[in-house]
């Protein structure tokens, strides 16, 4: 064993290892595994056999050729392929029946990926890091981790956090990836429990390394975003109400996880407008991958990117990583749990907020057109089917959040206005785009059935117009044009209504102007004659309104 690596050649030091792994399995599990064999399965299978000394075990040995070959003069494709040998069998071995067995795989894989990541420093364009840190993503997201293993692998990725931040390079991407997949225990104490999965967190914004922070960023917000949802329950027609005790348990949950990773991303927002006051930035690694749409302010679509309408030069890729960050923080208002909904809003718009100070007024403009408002709308749209009667927080929270988006924008609109010779953009097109975007929010609220979230619609406009009408100008037109969508939608109804009754009746079938009334069997015939006269008299009423206008 000790001299294979240093005198076997390739093809052979593999055909070694794979000897070597499926003795191995005979040892823990029996009988050779196949490749389709699940981790499900292999548990099962470990189950039905003896207790093995731990001492003979043939994991120790192949620990040791791994630790070898890394230290050794084998290239990285060398080493690439001995890992694709061995790495499943680390992964088999953790989820192996007896908890000693496993707690060995596991604590020989940390020892693996810290000599590994020690010797070999990952360079650029490559990700072999992620692909070691893989099977532990394995282990995690399969679901069949007790609390104990779960807990050593939690452990496991925190001391290789804090020990190889600058080497971890893409292996962040796995790492997080891994957290996601963590079941955090709910406490019963009313204090928010902090978790080991912030601990590597912490390690990514308190180093003060804009490399780590850059090589990082991505996969921590995509990760603190997992966490604000935590809790959440799809709601649909069917699934209305929800069982008290795993409501509360979801709540808890929710809390103990929402709330701090709201404080996490406010702080890397804080830490992004700090890093676009620096004249060299280092590259964000995963940026290149992000799509931003192919439209300007005026929503116009075109050949050219989102981002190239800035006045801005950014090749850093901070821009996107803003962009995303806000667009799933909008996507988290959605899918996040109740309890920790109207915190979510707040951050959102303090964000917002921020954006019109660094990197400036025009990218805050693009980002409300393109991803707030579309969001709200989506918000009115979906809540209408899941019957906002049946949820009075959720009507709540969207009261809060049009209110905010109001306020938001009147102080855009009166910023504008006031220092529009400060600005080298268009500053009319993009107030134009901002009143379109805000009217069709408006008017989808304005049409809901629902009292409540009409008269907001309502308030709104009038708020809005309060306190920018002035500076309007020939924008009003925009506002105008959204007030008579906003009537012909809301009298929509009516209109329907009355045309069957209306001569001559232009659809087939219909009642050519006789009015009919239907009541109950045993509604009183005074009643009945009362009703009768009414409906006659509010029909015409409506009739003369719409014929005069």
């Amino acid at each position: 064993f000790s001299s294979a690596v240093s005198h076997l050649s390739t093809e052979p030091l593999r055909s070694f290892l794979e000897a070597l792994v499926k003795s191995s399995q005979i040892q823990l599990f029996g009988r050779p595994l196949e490749q389709s064999a699940s981790p499900k399965s292999t548990k099962a299978m470990s189950r039905t056999l003896p207790p093995v000394a731990t001492s003979v075990l043939h994991l120790h040995r192949l620990t040791e050729l791994v630790l070898l070959c890394s230290r050794s003069s084998h290239s990285l494709l060398n080493m690439m392929q001995v890992w694709s040998i061995v790495s499943s069998h680390f992964t088999e071995a953790a989820c192996h029946a007896d908890r000693t067995i496993s707690k060995l795989a596991i604590t020989s894989y940390h020892q693996i990926l810290t000599e590994v990541m020690r010797k070999r420093v990952e360079l650029p364009h490559f990700s072999f890091n992620e692909t070691l840190l893989k099977p532990m993503e394995d282990m995690l997201s399969l679901g069949l981790c007790d609390m104990d293993t779960q807990d050593q692998i939690v452990s496991c990725l925190c001391e290789l956090a804090e020990a190889n931040a600058r080497e971890l390079k893409s292996g962040w991407k796995a790492l997080f990836r891994s957290l996601r997949s963590v079941k955090v225990p709910v406490s019963n104490e009313e204090d928010t429990w902090t978790t080991p999965v912030f601990e590597v967190v912490s390690v990514v914004l308190e180093r003060d390394d804009v490399f780590i922070f850059a090589d990082a960023i991505i996969d921590c917000v995509m990760c603190l975003q997992k966490f604000i949802c935590s809790g959440s329950v799809q709601q649909s027609k069917d699934t209305v109400f929800v069982d008290q005790k795993i409501e509360a348990h979801n709540a808890r949950l929710a809390v103990q996880l929402g709330l701090p990773s709201l404080k996490y991303l406010s702080r890397i927002a804080t830490m992004l407008s700090i890093m676009y006051g620096l004249e060299q930035r280092p590259f964000f690694a995963g940026s290149d991958r992000i799509k931003v749409p192919a439209v300007g302010l005026n929503g116009e679509s075109g050949s050219r990117a989102l981002f190239d309408f800035l006045p801005y030069n950014d090749n850093s890729g901070l821009l996107k990583v803003w962009w995303i960050m806000i667009e799933g923080m909008c996507g988290t208002v959605l899918e996040c749990h109740q309890q920790v909904q109207a915190q979510t809003m707040e951050t959102v718009y303090s964000m917002l907020r921020a954006l019109a100070i660094i990197p400036g007024p025009q990218f805050q403009i693009l980002v409300m057109c393109h991803q707030l408002f579309p969001m709200l709308t989506s918000w009115v749209k979906r809540s209408s089917r899941l019957k906002w009667v049946h949820n009075e927080n959720m009507e709540s929270n969207f009261k809060h959040a049009c209110g905010l988006a109001i306020e938001l924008v009147s102080e855009t609109i009166t910023s504008l206005k006031r220092e529009r010779n400060r600005y080298d953009f268009d500053t009319e097109v993009a107030i134009n785009s901002l009143l379109q975007h805000v009217m069709v929010l408006l008017n989808a609220c304005v049409k809901q059935p629902l009292e409540g979230i009409a008269r907001v619609g309502c308030s709104c406009i009038r708020h809005l117009l309060f306190n920018t009408g002035r500076q309007l100008g020939d924008h009003l037109n925009v506002v105008c044009r959204g007030l008579a969508d906003a009537c012909n939608g809301s009298l929509e109804a009516v209109h329907l209504v009355l045309i069957p009754f209306t001569q001559p009746n232009r659809l087939d079938g219909g009642d050519n102007g006789l009015v009919r009334v239907y009541a109950r069997k045993d509604t009183p015939s005074a009643v009945a004659k009362r009703l009768n006269t009414l409906t006659q008299r509010r029909v015409l009423f409506f009739f003369n309104v719409i014929t005069i206008q």
